[in-house]
């Protein structure tokens, strides 16, 4: 499954929704914009929107009941070979 979602720049441990962002040539997150700047260029229009689209997934995985934890418990135990 493609992430949604990627580190922002400045720093390790946040992330952000990748249609926040722009991108430098490296494939780096070079800026970020606002809910307020993504809803503008959209005009409003939440068909298609990659935040739309991240709240749905999330809906989604949260309809299932399952933990992280649990998803982990239930994977084979090779898969975590490389």
């Amino acid at each position: 499954m493609d992430r949604l979602t990627v580190k922002v720049f400045q720093n390790d441990k946040d992330f952000v929704l990748k249609c926040m962002c722009g991108f430098a040539r490296d494939g780096k997150v070079d800026d970020v914009n606002s809910c307020e700047e993504i809803c503008s260029i959209r005009e409003g229009e939440c068909e298609g929107c990659g935040f739309q689209e991240a709240f749905n997934r999330l809906a989604a995985y949260e309809d299932t009941g399952l933990t992280p934890d649990r998803i982990i418990s239930d994977l084979p135990e090779d898969v975590w070979v490389i």
